[in-house]
């Protein structure tokens, strides 16, 4: 099974949000379903780094890189990690390790999720 959100994130300030990143808590939404097993989803940090790179070194016009893993047992997995394309390299990489920081607390044991920050997402 996999979970797909195939609606934007939107944002809306008073303030400017060019430039900067905001200091607030990402929102997780997740599969329902869990798997038996949370070992092979740990093959998924070292392909979360990888993403995180791509997208914050993808410039001001694509702050955005998908990949796979194998794991174990003929398992999959997939990422995608996204910045908005204001941010410097260093701001998206601090938004990312604390967006992919919140998965254990919102969708350990799921079998898919996505975090949503105001200034960048994984999935």
């Amino acid at each position: 099974m996999i979970y797909c959100i195939k609606f934007p994130q939107q944002r809306y300030s008073y303030k400017t949000i060019a430039g900067g990143t905001l200091q607030t808590n990402p929102a997780g939404v997740w599969n329902p379903e869990n798997v038996a097993d949370v070992a092979p989803f740990k093959q998924a940090g070292p392909l979360l780094v990888k993403l995180r790179s791509q997208a914050a070194q993808g410039g001001s016009q694509r702050k955005f890189a998908t990949g796979m893993t194998s794991g174990d047992a003929f398992l999959t997995i997939y990422g995608l990690s996204q910045c908005t394309p204001d941010l410097s390299p260093q701001q998206c990489i601090d938004c990312l390790v604390v967006a992919a920081n919140y998965i254990p607390q919102c969708c350990n044991a799921s079998r898919g999720a996505r975090v949503l920050a105001p200034s960048c997402n994984l999935q």
